[in-house]
């Protein structure tokens, strides 16, 4: 019969995978997040007869990038078009979009994700990656399409 301290410790080794689970699991893939982190951006300059104040808004992703180095000039950096796209129409009338870029081919490839109501981007560089892939849907009646995900693989 086990002592409680084993079975303690065997449970603990458990949950410890599990809990990691998830990182092993997406080890081979990268993910645009879908919201950044509310965060106070410092405005340096003045506007003549304004005000600079802080509003609370929802950074949220909307746009996505593949950039490319230029092969002449490492110094300058170009946004690489997709490679493919899939269109389809549901039933609820939305649009599904999916955008892939083969990215293993490409000179030094960066991942750009762009979110709304701020300047701030993240940028991750693809070496090692094959494809990015992003999924677009518009809305029955709305403009413009939303990104629901942007992932590299």
């Amino acid at each position: 019969m086990q002592s409680f301290d084993t079975r303690k410790s065997v449970m603990a080794g458990v949950i410890t995978v599990l809990a990691f689970f998830p990182l092993l699991a997406t080890a081979d893939e990268i993910r645009c997040p879908q919201q950044l982190p509310l965060a106070f951006e410092n405005f340096s300059t003045k506007v003549d007869g304004w005000e600079a104040k802080r509003i609370r808004s929802k950074h949220m992703l909307y746009a996505f990038e593949v950039r490319v180095s230029d092969q002449h000039d490492p110094k300058k950096d170009y946004a690489s078009i997709y490679d493919d796209k899939q269109t389809s129409k549901m039933k609820s009338g939305d649009i599904v979009s999916v955008l892939t870029w083969r990215v293993d081919g490409l000179v030094n490839p960066v991942a750009v994700c762009g979110y709304t109501f701020t300047s701030v981007g993240l940028t991750r560089s693809l070496a090692g990656f094959e494809k990015c892939e992003v999924r677009l849907v518009r809305k029955r009646g709305v403009e413009p399409e939303e990104i629901v995900s942007a992932r590299c693989f």
